[in-house]
């Protein structure tokens, strides 16, 4: 019997509607049920960016791993993704939130999920 592991597959999540989306953004990528969901993601093979507060060991760490990590919150973060992920302890106030609220009203294809509603999956 062979001891060498069977290479994963590109994805594992197989949601029909996630089949469509490629780059997923993360506000408040640094927090502890955000990074997690992020890495996952990423691993997948999902195109995972995000944004947070401050410099953190965590975003450092989804940095090296290949997440495109800002510092701060511009609505200019969020221009290319096809979901916006918003952590619960983001207030609607924030301009990545403004700015994808409004996206999602012109454009219904977007999509913004808050990390309550993913866990309800």
């Amino acid at each position: 019997m062979s001891t060498s592991a069977k290479a994963l597959p590109k994805r594992l999540i197989e949601i029909p509607e996630m089949r469509r989306i490629q780059h997923l953004h993360f506000i408040g990528i640094g927090g502890s049920g955000m990074c997690g969901i992020a890495e996952v993601m990423n691993n997948q093979g999902y195109q995972v960016s995000g944004s947070d507060i401050a410099e953190s060991l965590v975003t450092k760490r989804l940095q090296q791993i290949g997440i495109k990590i800002s510092i701060g919150h511009d609505s200019k973060n969020i221009a290319n993704a096809d979901v916006i992920v918003v952590s619960s302890a983001i207030d609607r106030s924030n301009p990545e939130v403004k700015a994808a609220l409004e996206a999602l009203s012109r454009t219904p294809r977007r999509y913004a999920w808050r990390v309550d509603a993913l866990s309800s999956w």
